[in-house]
């Protein structure tokens, strides 16, 4: 009857509000944030907060005494075969490796050590190959045959009279010269204030900033044995231009920059980067172009990003990636696939050991002929401290090249000079 149908009226009601408030909860919760676009927006702003991290890591990041290094070499081309392994330890000063290396089946050792001094800001060098002498015609006087096993030095002075001669040149100051690599603590504050010009441009959905735009889903795929988002977007001309613009800025107020200006006479990092032709290029595209964006749909991180040339330029690819899936290791890689080549370089930094893999392979065709590269190096932190000896006998490289028939004052500069009898510290 009447009164039972009423009955029913209030459960109904709030059966229909518990569905509605479930179906609603689970749009917001399930659908929206899985949405392609809302993935592509989230992965942005996530991207931006994941490279925070490695900023702060690198800020934080306590040098260790030394680093030791290890690696592998292969290389293939035109029927020729080189095998190398790479062992050596190093400072912030002093460095030591030794490469074994086997060349059409002929095995050559070559070892380096570089010392620093309080004399001079520039080191000192040494050098040895021994092994060299199979390759040299069969007279005793061949200078391959005396100088196989032989210590070659490179003594400091002669570093300061070449990097004066260079600074001269460049018009640049001769004692910033010899300080060629900034400070870490110059470096970070660079890519500090960079990371901040890029979270306000790049890893965020602001439109009125924002460079990277949503063009389209292209559907899901497996890349690197993950499950992907693969989008087509595009960039915001204006917000382009700003970006760079404000990337400019950003460098030239970093300490970064002091040391720059030092370097190329009193000329700021975004005149060496030449901001204002990269801002005239970007105002003369069009602003159609699009790229492919791959996004890690469990970790809604960018996985990838790949240009692809126009028709015109072989239609060549350039993608820069970084498959992080948790954990406390970063991988980048940066992929170029194109007529002539085909070469990734990797980089895979662990937050927790402080260690460093570096990889690099690929494939490059010229005149019909491939070469093939296979690199691998793992760089450690140690609380060793470095060693190193000055060689005894070191012959100095002036020296050397005369008795290669090779004039120094022709190829180093009439004023280079170097003790004759031996290399000192």
């Amino acid at each position: 009857d009447g009164g039972g149908k009423k009955k029913w009226v209030l459960p109904a009601a709030l059966g229909a509000g518990l569905v509605a408030l479930l179906a609603g909860g689970y749009v917001f919760a399930v659908v929206l944030p899985n949405q392609p676009q809302t993935v592509f927006n989230k992965s942005l702003v996530q991207s931006g907060q994941a490279a925070d991290k490695l900023v702060d890591y690198s800020k934080n990041y306590k040098s260790a005494k030394s680093s030791l290094m290890d690696g592998t070499l292969t290389v293939k081309a035109g029927g020729m075969d080189v095998d190398a392994t790479l062992k050596g330890e190093a400072s912030a000063k002093d460095a030591q490796l030794t490469l074994d290396a086997t060349l059409a089946g002929k095995k050559v050792t070559a070892d380096f050590r570089m010392l620093s001094n309080t004399a001079s800001t520039a080191p000192d060098l040494y050098i040895k190959v021994a092994g060299i002498k199979q390759y040299a015609p069969s007279t005793p006087t061949s200078p391959l045959v005396t100088l196989d096993g032989q210590w070659i030095g490179i003594d400091h002075t002669l570093l300061e009279s070449y990097q004066k001669q260079m600074a001269a040149s460049t018009g640049t100051s001769a004692t910033a010269s010899l300080q060629a690599v900034p400070t870490t603590e110059q470096a970070n504050d660079a890519v500090a204030k960079v990371q901040k010009v890029n979270k306000e441009y790049l890893f965020t959905t602001d439109k009125s900033k924002a460079v990277v735009t949503y063009k389209s889903f292209v559907g899901k795929e497996t890349k690197n044995a993950r499950t992907v988002n693969h989008y087509k977007a595009g960039y915001n001309k204006t917000n382009l231009s700003a970006y760079v613009d404000a990337v400019g800025k950003a460098l030239d107020t970093s300490s970064l920059n002091d040391w720059s200006k030092k370097q190329q006479n009193g000329k700021n990092l975004s005149e060496l980067l030449n901001i204002d032709k990269l801002k005239s290029s970007i105002n003369k595209n069009k602003g159609d172009e699009t790229f492919d964006v791959f996004v890690d749909t469990k970790t809604k991180l960018m996985q990838s990003v790949t240009f692809t040339g126009k028709e015109s330029s072989g239609k060549g690819t350039l993608t820069f990636a970084q498959n992080y899936t948790g954990g406390d290791s970063y991988p980048f890689e940066l992929a170029l696939d194109s007529a002539e080549s085909k070469v990734t370089l990797g980089l895979t930094t662990n937050t927790k050991t402080n260690a460093m893999q570096l990889k690099m392979n690929g494939v490059m065709s010229s005149s019909g002929s491939d070469t093939n590269i296979d690199m691998l190096m793992n760089i450690t932190p140690s609380d060793k401290e470095v060693a190193i000896t000055v060689p005894t006998g070191a012959k100095p490289l002036t020296d050397v090249m005369k008795q290669l028939g090779v004039n120094p004052d022709t190829v180093l500069g009439a004023s280079t000079s170097q003790p004759s009898a031996s290399v000192k510290m």
